[in-house]
């Protein structure tokens, strides 16, 4: 996911060395017979240049909200949902749109007899109720396990209806931003889209790099783990505060222990 910022930086770096480039390329010139290394020519510097406008055009277009918008995909199991995680909290650090989240491959109910069978689908649905509650506030779409290979415009079509049903795929079903950040001198801020408004039914931890939310329902705690961005790592869970459906947190560096003794 990270790639996706990639254009951008590729920009406005590469730009600045092919001036350079330019630069002293008549210099290589000279030194070219003694050196046996070509310079450069005039075209090929040019064709860089176009290359990184380009590059920027492209960044523009992923992060315009206006026209592209990511879609997450994950299995019922914890490390597709895992990496489905990691990717939404990437997009929402480069400010790229993510309009829902689609839960595939789930198995249907089971049938009278099989335990095997049964445990997988409860299972499965537990890690669905966990994706619910850490891609919140997306709305999440499941799919079924097909009993064949999804494959013919008359199966894709069936699986179409399922995830979109009448709307337009080319529709965005979210617009917004679940997690901000905002940098504050040495500390940084952090804000979390929530499905709860009452202080008393969470608990925040910080766990290495992951931020724990345990989220009290009537049928029981809800476990929500956040990937934290590199920008926190270094920093301690100082505060943290709930305002409407909007949790605040914010992370500091820890503090040097004052000398015992005065000097």
């Amino acid at each position: 996911m990270r790639y996706l910022y990639f254009p951008k930086l590729v920009g406005s770096i590469g730009r600045k060395l092919t001036g350079l480039a330019g630069l002293f390329s008549g210099f290589a010139k000279v030194f070219q017979p003694l050196s046996k290394i070509p310079a450069p020519t005039k075209d090929v510097l040019q064709s860089e240049l176009q290359l990184l406008d380009r590059l920027d055009s492209l960044s523009d277009i992923i992060k315009n909200r206006n026209i592209t918008s990511l879609r997450l995909v994950a299995n019922p199991d914890t490390f597709s949902i895992e990496n489905a995680k990691r990717a939404f909290m990437s997009a929402c650090l480069y400010e790229i749109n993510v309009d829902m989240a689609i839960i595939n491959k789930i198995m249907p109910p089971a049938d009278a007899g099989s335990e095997y069978y049964a445990n997988w689908v409860h299972y499965q649905q537990e890690k669905v109720q966990e994706a619910k509650a850490n891609f919140y506030p997306l709305p999440v779409r499941e799919v079924q396990l097909y009993n064949t290979e999804l494959r013919g415009v008359e199966m894709l079509e069936k699986h179409a209806e399922m995830i979109f049903g009448d709307k337009d795929p080319a529709n965005r079903f979210y617009d917004g931003k679940p997690f901000t950040f905002t940098p504050e001198g040495l500390a940084l801020r952090m804000t979390v889209t929530v499905p709860f408004t009452n202080k008393d039914d969470f608990d925040v931890e910080r766990y290495g790099d992951r931020l724990t939310i345990k989220v009290k329902t009537v049928s029981g705690t809800v476990i929500s783990i956040i990937p934290l961005p590199i920008a926190a790592s270094g920093l301690r869970l100082a505060k943290a505060k709930l305002d409407d459906h909007e949790l605040n947190l914010l992370f500091e560096k820890e503090k040097e222990r004052e000398s015992e003794e005065e000097r």
